[in-house]
């Protein structure tokens, strides 16, 4: 096989490596380590903000970090995988791919 022919056989399959690897991070690698579990369940979820400073939805199940956001005292959130929404402050805020049957954790991480 020829130099030209090896790099277009194997230079497409190293790419597409390093894609995976760089867009699939694990929740644990984006979370800080202070921020602190306060709830872990599957169905619908809510979060009243005691405090300043920053949430973290996970999908148990994929470890992905599905949705995140800067709070402040007094804001309210409401995480709705039945209906794909994200409510903050009574507002549709994203609409993420959320599955009712996963289990899903929220972090919190005060400012």
């Amino acid at each position: 096989m020829t130099r030209e022919r090896q790099f277009w056989t194997v230079g497409p399959v190293v790419a597409i490596l390093i894609g995976l690897a760089v867009g699939c991070t694990k929740a644990a690698d984006r979370i800080p380590r202070e921020a602190t579990l306060v709830a872990s369940q599957s169905g619908g979820m809510g979060f009243l903000s005691r405090d300043k400073g920053t949430v973290y939805l996970v999908d148990s199940r994929t470890g992905q970090v599905v949705y995140t956001a800067a709070v402040a005292y007094g804001d309210k959130l409401a995480f709705l995988p039945e209906q794909k929404q994200v409510l903050f402050n009574g507002n549709v805020v994203s609409q993420p791919e959320l599955n009712a049957k996963h289990v899903y954790r929220l972090f919190f991480l005060r400012e």
